[in-house]
């Protein structure tokens, strides 16, 4: 290369590392690189085939810089990149004799893994199952790209994309250490830390990350961190309970945006949270039923672990207030008019907006009561047939119905209701547009205007894991829930790490029976639910089904593992 040369290096997909440089060239030559998730055309739109890389986007400079010494010589760069696309110009004469990229991922192996008769669905898994080792660093991070901050709302979701793939406990244990010690004086933990910005006052956030203490004590059985959190966890939840009206909702009075702009936020003691809910048009301020939900939920799970550390009178004042509170849900924010759940009350009065966000939110909860779930589902389906609201009076920014991040809790509302066959259409439909593109990751929002690899959108990875193979990875010496759902497909394979150790699932729908192979970890046994009948099944290789159908309590020689049928559900 000479002076002014270039060259446009592409992975064969994302990478987070250290990049390494090989070069040879006289002393004093300097060496720029510069890094992107995707290369930008003439028309500033962003692709994979062609155009040039954009080293800085949304402020943040992805570039590096080098100058040589004499001779031959080897550099890597002192920070981690998150990058697919690099531009490599010379200032000077040299000769570049390699570009490599040590990985700086967090360092598990990655067990799990899922094929099915959907091929595109199988092409999900693996994408999002990157996407959130892309995100897993010495924390779960947004992104590997921009800020690599650890945010409650990331975190929850990419932990379990985690236990689907890789199964690691010790980076959630850790994140949610440090997030009890962003908590202030009211009570409040912060959505984002250890980065010190006030701005990470989300309301929702601190329920979610009392929901992520469940999540992580439920899948890891580590109690004596619940112990340890319960403090915290109890603090938090008292936060909002002071902020509950006389009708029995929490009210929040003033947007995140709004407080970030307004320079509140830098004083904690102003007393003000605000809610993110999403990049979406919403509803964020009032007795909002998102807030509400999320309060709902985050009492039931704090319920929950009170029972497992002994605190057993808190428990049952939180599943208390829990009931008065869904009760008041129930009471005021539905509109019967409409047949959906309003966005927020403010002065008595319903908003007139509805988003599918508190409607996912009461179904994924258990809120709604099952006399009101087809109207409810009526309107999702109206509303998710659009990736994106055509409505110029919102800001293009905020103009998608819904984001990645939320179309978590708007599958799992799907999958509680027994939607799960228009679940996975909504996951072909929204990441197998993204993959249509040639991405190898998936986004922050469902067009590629920020970042183009965030964890928070990998949640079809767990939902494949968790509904479609069936297995609950829960921690315990009792059996491992095995219950498949075919969803409409014609089989599944795969394999989901657990505490005990992986769990191998195999089913083929046979059409009026279900075919089902299971292996399981030495000591452990399977507890099996099934939609349809089972033609045969077998354990570890031994076949326990009657020639009646029936699937009794068995013993199977010679490793004595015990498989019950029917078996009621477990948490959701």
């Amino acid at each position: 290369m000479q002076a002014g040369d270039w060259a446009l290096l592409a992975l064969d997909r994302e990478a987070l590392g250290h990049v390494e440089l090989d070069v040879e060239a006289p002393a004093g030559v300097t060496v720029d690189l510069g890094y992107a998730e995707h290369l930008t055309d003439a028309e500033g739109r962003a692709g994979f085939s062609a155009g040039r890389v954009m080293a800085v986007k949304q402020a943040t400079f992805s570039a590096d810089r080098y100058v040589t010494a004499q001779g031959r010589q080897q550099h890597t760069t002192f920070d981690a990149r998150g990058f697919r696309f690099v531009h490599v110009v010379a200032r000077g004469p040299l000769t570049l004799h390699r570009l490599g990229v040590r990985d700086a991922t967090y360092p598990a192996a990655q067990v799990g893994r899922f094929a099915c008769s959907d091929d595109l669905l199988t092409r999900i898994w693996e994408v999002g199952a990157h996407t959130a080792r892309l995100c897993m660093e010495d924390a779960f991070t947004d992104c590997p790209w921009r800020e690599r901050g650890q945010w409650v709302g990331d975190l929850k979701i990419t932990y379990l994309t985690n236990l689907a793939s890789l199964g690691d406990h010790r980076v959630m244990a850790r994140g949610l250490r440090q997030f009890a010690l962003s908590q202030g004086a009211d009570g409040h933990v912060n959505g984002l830390f250890p980065i010190p910005w006030q701005g990470g006052r989300i309301a929702e956030y601190s329920l979610i990350w009392c929901m992520a203490v469940r999540d992580y004590v439920h899948y890891s059985g580590d109690v004596a961190t619940a112990h340890r959190l319960w403090p915290h966890v109890a603090r938090a939840l008292a936060f909002f309970e002071t902020r509950l009206t006389p009708e029995g909702l929490t009210y929040t009075r003033q947007p995140w945006a709004d407080l970030i702009l307004s320079g509140a936020v830098a004083a904690e003691d102003t007393g003000e949270v605000g809610p993110l809910i999403d990049w979406v048009k919403t509803e964020r301020v009032g007795a909002l039923t998102t807030v509400n939900a999320f309060f709902y939920r985050a009492l039931r799970d704090a319920a929950e672990i009170g029972s497992q550390v002994g605190e057993g009178e808190a428990a049952a004042r939180y599943g208390a207030l829990a009931d008065r509170v869904a009760d008041a849900i129930n009471r005021l924010l539905w509109d019967a008019g409409r047949g959906i759940y309003a966005d927020a009350r403010r002065d008595g009065a319903l908003s007139p907006l509805a988003t599918v966000h508190g409607n996912s939110l009461l179904l994924a909860f258990g809120v709604a009561p099952p006399a009101r779930w087809r109207a409810m589902c009526d309107f999702l389906r109206a509303e998710l047939a659009h990736l994106c609201r055509d409505d110029p009076s919102i800001p293009t920014f905020f103009r998608q119905v819904v984001s990645p991040y939320f179309m978590y809790y708007v599958l799992r509302g799907l999958f509680a209701i027994g939607q799960g066959r228009y679940a996975l259409d909504q996951i072909r439909a929204k990441w197998g547009h993204m993959l249509q593109t040639g991405t190898t990751t998936f986004w922050e929002n469902f067009d590629p205007d920020t970042s183009l690899c965030h964890g928070w959108a990998s949640s079809p990875t767990w939902f494949l894991s968790r509904e479609v193979l069936g297995v609950t990875p829960a921690a315990g010496a009792g059996p491992v829930r095995v219950a498949p759902r075919t969803c409409g497909l014609a089989w599944a394979s795969g394999t989901i790490p657990t505490p005990g150790g992986p769990v191998t699932v195999e089913w083929r729908d046979q059409g009026e029976a279900l075919s089902l192979r299971v292996a399981l970890p030495a000591g452990r046994g399977v507890a099996i639910e099934s939609e349809k009948p089972l033609a045969d099944v077998a354990v570890n290789g031994a076949a326990i089904i009657t020639p009646d159908g029936a699937l009794p309590d068995v013993e199977v020689a010679p490793d004595r593992r015990r498989a019950t049928y029917p078996h009621p559900h477990g948490p959701a």
